[in-house]
C-alpha cells in the first residue's frame, strides 16, 4: 500500500500509520475513496481492498453514488479495469443491504480477485464468495479480512471531519457538501460547482439560502 495515500485513508476513518504533519486539511469521501479503489485495483491490492470494505460497514451509508460516479468519471484513465470498485459496490448493496449503490454495478466487469491461477487453488480448498459469484467475480472465502479494529468510530471521526459532520445532520446529498463547502471558506458559486462536479443553479440556489440564515 503506498504511505501517500495514509493520510487521506485516515481523514475518512481508516486506521492507519501517517505523519501529524501530513493531515488532510479538506478531506472529501467521494474523492479520497475512488483514490484507494483506483490504487487497490491497478496494484490487485486484496489488503487495501479489505481496509475498504471494513470501513464501508460504518461509512458507506453517509456516500454519495452520483458523486462517486462523477469522480470516477472525471479521473478515469482510457480503458481501466473496473473490478475493484465493482467489488465494492456489490458489497454495499449485497452484503449491507445498502440499495443506493445498485444503480453503479457494472454487470460487463468480472474476473478474479488476485491471480487466476492463484485464486482457483484458494477457492478449490476454500470455496468462494457467494455474493460476488452471482456477478460472476471469484473471490475465494477469508480472503478479505472486514475487522472492526482497522475502522475509527464515527463518534471520534464526526469532531475533527467537517464533511462527515454536515452528512450526518443534512444526510448524504449534495446540499451536506455544498454548505460544507461555504464553510470551508468557498465563496464563488462556479467555483464550488466546479469543485464539486454538481451544477451551478443549486450551488447558487443553496448559497443564498445559506447567507440568508447566516447574515
Amino acid at each position: 500500500m503506498n504511505s501517500d495515500l495514509n493520510p487521506y485513508l485516515a481523514s475518512i476513518g481508516i486506521n492507519v500509520y501517517f505523519e501529524r504533519k501530513s493531515k488532510v486539511k479538506h478531506p472529501d469521501f467521494e474523492f479520497i475513496l475512488i483514490s484507494a479503489l483506483r490504487l487497490a485495483n491497478s496494484k490487485k491490492d486484496s489488503k487495501l481492498l479489505s481496509l475498504i470494505l471494513s470501513w464501508s460497514h460504518t461509512y458507506a451509508d453517509y456516500l454519495i453514488p452520483e458523486k462517486l460516479k462523477k469522480t470516477f468519471d472525471r479521473s478515469k484513465t482510457l480503458n481501466e479495469d473496473r473490478l475493484y470498485y465493482n467489488i465494492f459496490y456489490i458489497y454495499c448493496f449485497e452484503v449491507l443491504k445498502i440499495h443506493k449503490f445498485q444503480k453503479l454495478i457494472d454487470h460487463k466487469t468480472s474476473g478474479y480477485l488476485t491471480e487466476i491461477r492463484k485464486d482457483n487453488i484458494a477457492i478449490q480448498m476454500k470455496g468462494e464468495e457467494e455474493w460476488s459469484l452471482k456477478y460472476n467475480i471469484h473471490i475465494p472465502c477469508g480472503s478479505l479480512r472486514i475487522r472492526e479494529s482497522d475502522i475509527v468510530p464515527i463518534k471520534v471521526l464526526a469532531k475533527n471531519n467537517d464533511q462527515l459532520n454536515n452528512r450526518l445532520l443534512i444526510g448524504a446529498n449534495w446540499r451536506a457538501d455544498i454548505i460544507t463547502e461555504i464553510e470551508r471558506g468557498g465563496e464563488n458559486a462556479y467555483q464550488i460547482s466546479k469543485k464539486l462536479g454538481c451544477s451551478y443553479e443549486p450551488v447558487n440556489r443553496i448559497m443564498k439560502q445559506y447567507f440568508l440564515v447566516a447574515s
